[in-house]
């Protein structure tokens, strides 16, 4: 039953940010708010990862008798992989919304995370228990979308964002790549005050 609401919530969760996104790229109302709302409170979720792929009950997680069964491998295993999957969420937040740190918040969460799933693959394969197989599923879910957005050039997404203002698109394009130009900036700022 706990493992059902666990899988219900992600899902729910999952679906908002999609959603979200989604909405982002067609430039639809709500869509920012969406993103935000499911992969931060996703990402938050992922921090308790120790809880959710132990199968341990929110109520029990201060209590020493819910860990007696689970080796100490496997809680520092899925407190990495919380904090990876969280980081990854994170970094797929800041690559979408164009905000500087997004390579660096990206990494710091796909590499751990790559190393936590060459060794859960390798124990699901040597013994095929469910930990394992939960860790791999969300490993290749949410470390494939992060994939996805970390080799999405900023420009595409550029592009995407404000292809009914090309001349925004571009002025903003010559910003990201010289971000110390006073001179592109100031241009930025007089389209952005004519459109917007």
């Amino acid at each position: 039953m706990y493992w059902e609401v666990i899988m219900k919530t992600e899902k729910a969760l999952g679906s908002i940010a999609i959603m979200g996104i989604f909405f982002r790229i067609m430039n639809y109302a709500g869509g920012d708010f969406l993103m935000f709302f499911g992969l931060i409170t996703l990402s938050f979720y992922y921090y308790f990862g120790f809880s959710i792929f132990n199968d341990i009950e929110g109520r029990n997680i201060f209590k020493k008798d819910a860990y007696k069964d689970i080796s100490i491998g496997k809680i520092i295993g899925s407190v990495l992989l919380g904090f990876s999957l969280s980081a990854v969420l994170m970094g797929i937040i800041f690559k979408l919304n164009i905000y500087p740190g997004a390579l660096l918040t990206q990494l710091s969460g796909l590499i751990p995370l790559l190393i936590i799933s060459i060794i859960a693959f390798i124990k699901f394969l040597k013994n095929n228990e469910v930990f394992y197989k939960k860790a791999l599923i969300r490993s290749v879910i949410i470390g494939g979308f992060g994939l996805l957005v970390l080799f999405t050039p900023v420009n595409t997404l550029i592009d995407i964002y404000y292809r009914t203002v090309p001349e925004y698109a571009e002025a903003y394009k010559k910003v990201q790549d010289n971000p110390n130009d006073e001179e592109a900036r100031k241009e930025l700022l007089i389209i952005e005050e004519k459109i917007f």
